[in-house]
């Protein structure tokens, strides 16, 4: 079987589940391709038989950057075929996955399932709104350890380093990827569920997802460099999925178009904390990425990132 997973990750977390991902489909004998919408257009996906979509949660919904990267797909003729979707959350993936299928149905695709794993939150404003509740992560993390999966979501909106994955979640997604095989390979697209059953959210969540727009977050996402502290790398360019982050001349500093998605990649991965966005002062509240001990727990070979 010929699958295609299509990548979009801010800061690495979803890149570490999608390769896991890829690296256990192709193990399992399918042809397997991941691309990164960031790096490279989507081709045409004619001869894909199973598609997967791995994007990250942002402000409730699916990034942006994959919405419009499925847009630009031709609407789908013919059989419809089958996709999953796959994504990574500091909290609750509200209308994520409900929007992406129905995105995917116009294009002829079927989601027949969806899978998030929780990883530690990574939007800069929540980590300087919750600092002051820092003394009182040590109660939550003894919570966390002993309470479902649901109430590590929960409390990680207020402690987002409790949002590390662990063996359970890894060993979820083993089964999620070996059930959507087996109802891709039988042909069971009819099964699919629907939409907005792919994923049950608080309702407030799934509301607030659906009706967030790029429009309203990008006067407050779009990134402001500080001349002082940039060096020039370039790190910002090469990690915006929108690619509106442009370098005039080599170890200049970059220059910002519109069409920001809001992900805070640029700001995130700045290694000089030269990018300030949404009242989030430059290098204070920089998510770097998977901890060791998530790579650990993804690793391609068996778990695992190599």
């Amino acid at each position: 079987m010929k699958i295609t997973i299509l990548l979009q990750s801010a800061t690495g977390n979803t890149r570490l589940v999608a390769r896991y991902a890829a690296a256990a489909l192709a193990r399992a004998g399918h042809e397997l391709e991941l691309l990164d919408i960031a790096r490279q257009p989507v081709p045409p996906l004619d001869d894909v038989e199973l598609l997967g979509v791995a994007c990250p949660t942002m402000y409730f919904r699916p990034a942006f950057a994959m919405e419009q990267a499925l847009e630009a797909l031709p609407d789908g003729l013919g059989r419809a075929r089958p996709a999953f979707l796959l994504g990574t959350a500091g909290g609750e993936p509200g209308a994520h996955f409900e929007i992406l299928a129905r995105l995917l149905a116009r294009k002829g695709f079927r989601a027949l399932a969806a899978c998030w794993v929780i990883f530690p939150d990574s939007w800069p404003p929540h980590h300087h709104a919750v600092r002051g509740l820092a003394p009182l992560a040590p109660l939550a993390a003894a919570l966390a350890r002993v309470g479902p999966r649901s109430l590590r979501s929960l409390l990680g909106i207020a402690w987002p380093a409790l949002g590390d994955p662990d063996a359970e979640d890894r060993a979820r997604l083993d089964r999620f990827l070996a059930e959507v095989l087996a109802r891709a390979q039988a042909g069971r697209i009819d099964e699919a569920p629907a939409p907005e059953a792919l994923h049950r959210a608080a309702l407030f969540l799934d509301a607030a997802g659906r009706r967030i727009r790029r429009e309203l977050i990008e006067p407050y996402s779009r990134p402001r460099f500080d001349a002082q502290r940039c060096d020039g790398c370039g790190t910002c360019v090469s990690v915006c999925p929108a690619h509106i982050i442009v370098q005039r001349e080599e170890k200049a500093v970059p220059t910002v178009g519109h069409g920001c998605t809001g992900c805070f990649a640029c700001y995130n991965l700045c290694p000089t904390g030269a990018i300030s966005a949404w009242a989030s002062p430059g290098g204070e509240a920089q998510y770097r990425g998977p901890s060791r001990a998530a790579r650990a727990i993804f690793r391609r070979d068996a778990g695992g990132e190599d």
